[in-house]
């Protein structure tokens, strides 16, 4: 996957490819399992929920792309660990 998001950076309809099959469904989907966590009153909007979106997933990119540390149930924990911390309680 990294590779292909590399070489998505020279070919525009490679990255075309890739945000409508892989990188935009899932973003979708947790935006839309933030959005309903707000509507439930589980956690507030305090901020813009497609940033937290791009945190949730801009954790795992670099780390995939800068090999530091896994992407791993440790990352999952920790990344919605911070989206509670961001959106705070309803």
């Amino acid at each position: 996957m990294v590779g292909l998001m590399a070489d998505a950076q020279r070919y525009p309809a490679l990255s075309k490819r890739l945000q409508d099959t892989v990188i935009g469904p899932r973003r979708t989907v947790l935006r839309a399992l933030l959005r309903r966590g707000v509507d439930n009153g589980e956690f507030a909007e305090t901020v813009p929920l497609d940033l937290v979106v791009d945190f949730a997933f801009g954790a795992m990119w670099y780390r995939l792309l800068s090999r530091h540390a896994p992407v791993d149930g440790g990352l999952a924990r920790e990344v919605a660990a911070g989206i509670a911390a961001m959106l705070g309680r309803g």
